[in-house]
């Protein structure tokens, strides 16, 4: 969503892992083209050139089964001497039950990450079904579009004047604590310290790479119905009966 890792397509490389290419243009300058117009590639792009076609890529059915696990749509902003970014993601998740600790997974390509590291903080908006608009928005760096969209940002005036998005379902307020280095991608943990509950009742919006923006749809269990307590009666009835606590 917020960033793409660009490869080279293997035909011939099934069931190949993870990785991207480093060089994204391989267009030689005009001073390497030849009289002919025949584009000639310097000694370096030769090299990386080479490195692009050796590098792995995440094969196509793995890549499809990937792509149908769905998540819900935050914005990830930062903020620091004067400098505002935000991003959209669905790679911000909760991490731990006992504590309010989150991970995020962030391209160090991208223009937050340098704001979210030297301010040693983040803020993720959580958007409702009905904020697709800001979803894509910050789905593109933000000069794509000249930053036109003011009306999609706001500071936090009270926590810092972290930039969050207006009407999500709640604001966090996410302090850095460990930071872990992932192929291509950071992953930062940061404890909670500060929420706005703003529209918890919403459906939030979900997406996935395969299915797109959706919104969170109805109950997948029956009211009424404990799949727990149907389990334990199929349990009280097998021979040595259910299983006690030590």
């Amino acid at each position: 969503m917020a960033y793409v890792t660009h490869g080279v397509n293997h035909a011939n490389r099934p069931n190949r892992a993870i990785a991207g290419c480093a060089i994204h243009s391989m267009r030689a300058p005009t001073s390497a083209l030849s009289p002919a117009g025949a584009s000639q590639t310097t000694p370096f792009e030769q090299n990386h050139l080479v490195e692009c076609k050796t590098a792995p890529v995440i094969d196509r059915e793995i890549k499809q089964c990937l792509g149908q696990m769905i998540k819900g749509v935050q914005v990830i902003g930062a903020h620091h001497a004067g400098r505002s970014r935000a991003y959209t993601s669905h790679w911000l998740t909760q991490v731990s039950f006992e504590e309010p600790v989150v991970m995020a997974s962030v391209s160090p390509k991208h223009d937050t990450y340098p704001l979210m590291i030297e301010s040693g903080e983040f803020s993720a908006s959580l958007l409702a079904a009905d904020q697709i608009a800001e979803g894509q928005y910050f789905s593109y760096p933000g000069r794509k579009f000249r930053y036109v969209a003011d009306e999609y940002i706001t500071p936090w005036s009270d926590q810092g004047g972290l930039p969050v998005v207006p009407h999500s379902i709640a604001w966090l307020r996410c302090s850095i604590f460990e930071q872990m280095t992932m192929r291509d991608h950071q992953l930062l943990f940061a404890e909670v310290t500060a929420v706005e509950p703003i529209r918890l009742k919403e459906p939030p919006l979900v997406y996935s790479s395969r299915l797109g923006w959706r919104v969170t749809g109805d109950r997948a269990r029956e009211r009424g119905v404990s799949i727990r307590d149907q389990l334990l009666e199929r349990v009280a009835e097998l021979p040595d009966g259910p299983v006690t606590a030590e």
